[in-house]
């Protein structure tokens, strides 16, 4: 059953937002029973630089425990991870952990327009005028993961992290009492417990094995090297 079936009240409310806040966007429902924004998102930059997008907004079955997912319709930017959107067309907000973590605190199509959407679109159009992402750019797909698992673990030897997220995706856990999964021997409760639970807590276990994979293709890539800068 959709989520708009199940929670009448917050499909209300998150429509009136639409039509109040971005009535650019027309709102109406797939084939496949999907509710779908699409429209024209206009986009400013410091006043410096305005322009539009037509973009798609996809809502999940499960939304809001899934984000929506949102793509480019007329074709303007490129479909290449360089450009930060994915082989079917959707638009990567940064990694996928990461980016679950900060929508589940919020879980409302403002918060996402408003923090994941507009922000992305007006890094496109800086871009496009300027040659070079406003902020930086982040590593790419499998390059992109690792990044990222540096940054939230501190671990520089990713394989430990691999072993750990394959433990729990075969269902395994690990008591307080038994050895840390980091090689340290201290009793995982005074080692990396808080980051064991991180993990184990990830609710869309589709994205753990996302990243698992990237991680494994990484790690075949660069050996035991993994002292690698982005």
């Amino acid at each position: 059953m959709q989520w708009y079936m199940k929670r009448r009240k917050f499909y209300v409310a998150e429509k009136e937002v639409l039509k109040s806040k971005y009535p650019t966007l027309k709102i109406y429902f797939n084939k496949e029973g999907n509710l779908i924004a699409s429209g024209k998102m206009e986009i400013s930059i410091d006043d410096k630089y305005k322009d539009y997008f037509n973009i798609a907004l996809v809502f999940p079955k499960n939304y809001p425990y899934k984000m929506p997912e949102m793509y480019e319709t007329d074709g303007r930017i490129e479909k290449s991870i360089y450009r930060h959107i994915f082989k079917d067309g959707f638009f990567c907000f940064g990694p996928r952990i990461k980016v679950l973590q900060i929508w589940l605190q919020y879980k409302t199509i403002d918060f996402f327009l408003q923090n994941f959407a507009i922000p992305y679109l007006a890094n496109q159009l800086y871009f496009e005028r300027m040659g070079e992402w406003a902020n930086g750019d982040y590593a790419h797909s499998e390059n992109g993961t690792a990044q990222y698992y540096k940054e939230l673990t501190g671990f520089e030897d990713l394989k430990p992290i691999k072993k750990l997220i394959e433990s729990i995706l075969e269902g395994n856990k690990i008591e307080r009492n038994e050895k840390c999964f980091c090689g340290s021997n201290k009793k995982i409760k005074k080692c990396h417990i808080d980051l064991y639970e991180t993990f184990k807590n990830i609710s869309d276990r589709s994205l753990l094995e996302m990243d698992l994979k990237d991680l494994t293709k990484w790690l075949e890539n660069n050996g035991n090297n993994s002292n690698i800068d982005f």
